[in-house]
């Protein structure tokens, strides 16, 4: 999960500087760049999830001849509890969030306004040609905020049932039981729903990008076509 969110912001990051600093851009657009940044973001994730890892246990559970095993959190304190899935509520959604936010709104008022200078040829083939430019910029503009909106839809859910159910006291009414229980039965699918987004932005940049959708069917039949029929996949690597 913390994987997901960083890498999700980092693209961000990268396609900011890409547009609004092209020059800054350069140095940082390299492979050992790159590997050094996914380096960075397990790392993160794993040191942020550290504390998930040493407070979670399993409990087995014998019913009807059957053994079932029940992973559960063991804090030393509720308040403890409270105190991480707060932070994790801040730091790997309010945080990720204004920033992919912040700079794709910058990379989409950007994209729209700079496309307005572009009218300014005197010849109908000129205008023509702006007004080409002018549509495809507005379209990325579009599928920007529409990546942004994403991510804040399918990671609210979880993040706000997780602060819910945390900061539940123990004595409860009992219509105020029958909403926690529910809360909880729904929550493994909000989990899902966040994980979702990182298989829902490449199938909005095909739907939504002409040059992503060109470039995936290229890679997709060079794949096809260099492995021929017997061939193992090792020696098709090698040709």
């Amino acid at each position: 999960m913390a994987s997901s969110v960083f890498t999700i912001m980092a693209l961000s990051l990268d396609r900011f500087l890409a547009i609004r600093h092209p020059m800054t851009y350069r140095s940082f657009s390299s492979g050992k760049c790159a590997a050094r940044i996914i380096a960075s973001i397990w790392v993160i994730s794993l040191l942020v999830m550290v504390p998930l890892i040493l407070v979670r246990r399993v409990d087995t559970h014998f019913v009807l001849q059957e053994t079932l095993y029940f992973c559960k959190e063991t804090w030393s304190s509720k308040r403890v509890q409270q105190i991480y899935v707060t932070f994790l509520f801040a730091f790997m959604f309010v945080m990720p969030g204004c920033f992919v936010t912040a700079s794709y709104s910058r990379i989409g008022c950007q994209l729209w306004t700079e496309g307005k200078t572009l009218y300014r040829g005197e010849s109908h083939r000129s205008r023509k040609q702006a007004e080409k430019v002018m549509s495809g910029r507005k379209r990325v503009a579009r599928m920007l905020v529409i990546v942004a909106i994403l991510f804040a839809v399918c990671w609210m859910p979880y993040h706000m049932l997780s602060l819910y159910l945390d900061f539940q006291p123990g004595d409860l009414q009992p219509n105020q039981e029958l909403v926690r229980d529910l809360a909880r039965d729904v929550l493994p699918f909000t989990m899902l729903l966040g994980h979702s987004n990182s298989a829902f932005n490449p199938i909005l940049y095909c739907f939504m990008n002409k040059s992503f959708r060109r470039n995936t069917t290229r890679l997709l039949h060079i794949q096809t076509h260099n492995k021929r029929p017997g061939e193992s996949p090792v020696n098709a690597a090698y040709r």
